[in-house]
């Protein structure tokens, strides 16, 4: 790993961090295969600062980041009797599991101070793809769980353990292990500013976010014969098991007022609104589902008393710090996305 700090003259300033990481694996795949991966990752930040002034004080941050990932890990389980025997082994099915990823993201965030107040404002986005291939199942055999949880000792359940292990050719081209490709692709973005300020005896937190998001989901299956201790692709090819697309689009909008009643008794109320749209099209079965809601979060006035025992009344229960638990409560985040 590694940390280099940037400076470019006063008020000025960066951070860039790498990251690499890597090992061999510990599982013996049955015919031999890496169980290892490989990360990486770096970040960089850059802030400038205005200098202090008596009126207000300004800094804009950003933040890039970059990171990818293979493993070659798996889920398939062993029989009691197999994971007894040596619980780092992996049957020959599974020698092909193997996680892609890749993942890049971007903040620009932007803070003012002033005497009573604050207003934060951040545009971020996200973006995310991975493939995953695994065992998905057996080609008209038993389900995976309950043969591997079974321990099959006999009959055709012996011969489908078999055929995972490698120990057993598959007899027809029917007689296959299905490897699954998951590809998937999110994307998320926005925008965020929140406000606060203080008013006489009253301390004012408004906010707004913009948000939307995305997912790309490409699933497909393909058979594989086993021959002589080796998995053979069945020339039927990838065939597609899920291909859809959701997205969704929300507008919140939240105001909390927090009056100062005495020197140790606050009253607080506030309200979250928000406003959501989003839609499923299944390009696979050629349908589409549309959906819109309005949702809004109240609390009604909470009264805090701080002292040596500290007392709440009011509609929730739980307190962590006089303010930003009833921010938490309404769904109102202090900081945004990605930061």
């Amino acid at each position: 790993r590694g940390i280099a700090p940037v400076s470019a003259g006063p008020g000025i300033g960066g951070l860039i961090e790498g990251l690499h990481l890597r090992a061999k694996g510990h599982h013996d795949i049955d015919g031999g295969g890496d169980s290892g991966f490989f990360k990486n990752e770096v970040v960089l930040r850059g802030l400038w600062r205005n200098q202090a002034k008596k009126t207000a004080t300004q800094r804009i941050g950003i933040k890039l980041g970059y990171a990818d990932e293979v493993s070659n890990a798996s889920y398939l389980g062993l029989t009691r009797s197999d994971f007894a025997a040596n619980p780092y082994r992996r049957y020959l099915a599974s020698a092909d599991d193997r996680m892609v990823w890749e993942r890049r993201q971007a903040v620009l965030d932007h803070r003012m101070r002033w005497a009573g107040g604050r207003w934060r404002t951040a545009i971020y986005r996200h973006d995310f793809r991975r493939v995953w291939r695994k065992v998905a199942g057996l080609s008209d055999g038993p389900e995976l769980g309950s043969l591997i949880r079974g321990g099959a000792s006999g009959g055709t359940q012996a011969i489908w353990l078999a055929l995972l292990k490698g120990e057993e050719d598959s007899a027809s081209d029917a007689m296959a292990i299905m490897l699954g490709t998951n590809a998937r692709t999110y994307q998320s973005q926005g925008v965020q500013s929140t406000l606060e300020n203080k008013l006489g005896n009253h301390r004012l937190h408004l906010g707004v976010r913009a948000h939307h998001d995305t997912i790309e989901r490409r699933h497909s299956e393909e058979g594989f014969r086993v021959s002589q201790g080796e998995m053979l692709a069945d020339g039927l090819g990838d065939q597609p098991s899920k291909q859809n697309h959701a997205w969704t689009r929300a507008l919140a909008l939240h105001g909390l007022d927090e009056w100062r009643l005495g020197k140790r008794l606050f009253l607080s109320a506030g309200s979250r609104l928000e406003f959501l749209r989003g839609g499923l099209n299944d390009t696979l079965v050629g349908k589409r589902a549309d959906n819109e809601q309005i949702v809004l979060y109240s609390n009604l006035p909470n009264f805090l008393y701080i002292g040596r025992a500290t007392v709440h009344v009011g509609r929730y229960d739980h307190f962590g710090t006089r303010c930003n638990c009833i921010l938490d409560q309404l769904g109102i985040y202090d900081r945004p996305l990605g930061l």
